[in-house]
């Protein structure tokens, strides 16, 4: 199970949501943030400034080790699935904005001075998030910290979700941490091509008559569990899998399909351009905003003997899978077990 990333999973459900704010435009909360942990100085401590949709974040940093306000936004080396949706049209855009490279972290930063004003800086992060990385407004969070003041604070490290950014509450977790403010290279976990992951040829059998009933029993726990409780459910096949997380506001289940951004390009020779084209066609988004295809199944849309269906199906006509190996199931509560 090492190869699944499970820290992304529903994090925008995850979190206080720009929904629970709606009476405040995205522009105002960010002001209002940047007002209370940008603009007070501290010696002791520094104030960090997190905009986020999943993946696609734009963090500021205020210490008084710098002269003004440092802003990162998300790069390839944190975040490599991000090629799926950093054009060059869309870098242009972010250079227009006053974000270049940076060679220490890999992301885009731009270097503020102290004189912006919360009003201009939450335009120029709206901006980024939306024209540079396609974000929409009204899926956006806000966090905000004050972290123990450092030259370099740990960030995230490559790979994981929001890798590159500064590790702080509610945005990683402490294992994903990277020491100092250098951010590694991602491990080339992609230019894995041995054969052994692949998913083996076997006898046709019919995945709903084998797996429907014990696959929509555990999506019923997920569904079931107690709001703010962290339940999930994993079904894999070899490298393939696809996992699901309730999203009680929105009365929906959201599942993601594996991409070879997470397991690597071994299953990019399973995962063609046609077996990509039928996860589309199931109704799934690509990779970008988070490391996997993901998609949303809304109630009373669908019922969850129909999610079921339709997961089998994926399984079946984007991954290849007939039914060997045999269908493993993780949660939150129980590790890897057959289904």
């Amino acid at each position: 199970m090492s190869a699944i990333n499970l820290g992304f999973v529903l994090v925008v459900l995850m979190s206080v949501s720009a929904a629970d704010a709606a009476e405040q435009p995205a522009a105002v909360q960010i002001a209002e943030a940047a007002r209370a942990v940008l603009v007070p100085q501290d010696a002791a401590t520094d104030g960090v400034l997190t905009v986020f949709d999943n993946s696609l974040w734009v963090q500021c940093l205020s210490s008084h080790y710098l002269p003004g306000w440092r802003c990162d936004a998300a790069g390839l080396r944190g975040q490599p699935w991000l090629h799926h949706l950093m054009t060059a049209d869309r870098e242009a855009r972010l250079f227009a904005l006053g974000f270049g490279p940076d060679t220490v972290t890999g992301n885009f930063i731009a270097q503020l001075p102290r004189t912006t004003t919360p009003q201009a800086l939450a335009e120029i992060v709206l901006r980024v998030l939306t024209e540079g990385y396609g974000a929409k407004v009204e899926d956006l969070e806000v966090n905000t910290a004050r972290l123990k003041t450092e030259r370099c604070h740990p960030r995230i490290r490559s790979g994981a979700d929001r890798g590159g950014s500064i590790l702080a509450p509610g945005l990683g977790f402490a294992k994903d941490a990277d020491a100092g403010c250098v951010v590694a290279n991602p491990l080339n976990i992609n230019n894995n091509d041995a054969t052994d992951i692949l998913i083996p040829n076997g006898g046709r059998v019919d995945l709903n008559t084998r797996y429907g009933a014990a696959m929509t029993a555990e999506l019923e726990k997920v569904e079931t569990a107690p709001k703010g409780v962290d339940a999930f459910v994993i079904f894999q096949a070899g490298p393939a899998y696809v996992q699901c997380q309730h999203d009680f506001d929105g009365n929906r289940m959201y599942c993601e399909a594996v991409s070879e951004d997470a397991v690597g390009h071994a299953l990019a020779r399973v995962l063609t351009t046609e077996r990509k084209a039928k996860l589309t066609a199931a109704g799934f988004e690509p990779p970008g905003k988070v490391m996997n295809y993901w998609r949303f199944y809304p109630r009373p849309q669908y019922d969850l003997p129909a999610v079921t269906k339709a997961l089998l199906d994926v399984l079946k006509n984007a991954y290849g899978y007939q039914g060997t190996p045999p269908l493993t199931v993780t949660t939150a509560l129980d590790k890897e077990r057959p289904l």
